[in-house]
């Protein structure tokens, strides 16, 4: 707005000192006016890039009791002692290889006595 009056200005001005005048604060509107769209502009891509991540949670009641009644004691002992026998389950399957060389070690120990048995045997027969 401010620019198009200068231009009309401009175009009615009759000396010289007027028109440099007038075209100088054209100039200064024409370099606010583009430094303001850079910085919209800046802005703008600004906005483009950020994001905004929103999360809701709702309450909800619990069922079955606060805690105290026999029924949720059954259920909490069930659920704990199938959590155990899980546990035990994974625990053996991770110990597999510590089992194995256990039983190799038995096994050889059994074989070794057996062997030493039998020379005892042997040597105290008259």
């Amino acid at each position: 707005m401010l620019e198009n009056r200068y231009k009309d200005l401009l175009q009615k001005a009759s000396k010289m000192a007027d028109v440099l005048e007038v075209e100088n604060k054209l100039s200064e509107i024409r370099t606010n006016i583009e430094a303001t769209q850079g910085q919209l502009n800046y802005l703008n891509k600004q906005v483009a890039y950020s994001s905004l991540d929103v999360t809701f949670f709702t309450e909800t009641a619990i069922k079955g009791g606060s805690g105290n009644g026999f029924s949720y004691k059954f259920k909490r002992a069930l659920g704990d002692s199938w959590e155990l026998l899980e546990g035990l389950f994974f625990g053996i399957i991770t110990l597999w290889p510590v089992l194995l060389v256990i039983g190799v070690i038995v096994w050889l120990a059994r074989i070794w006595l057996r062997k030493r048995r039998s020379k005892k045997v042997i040597t105290s027969a008259p």
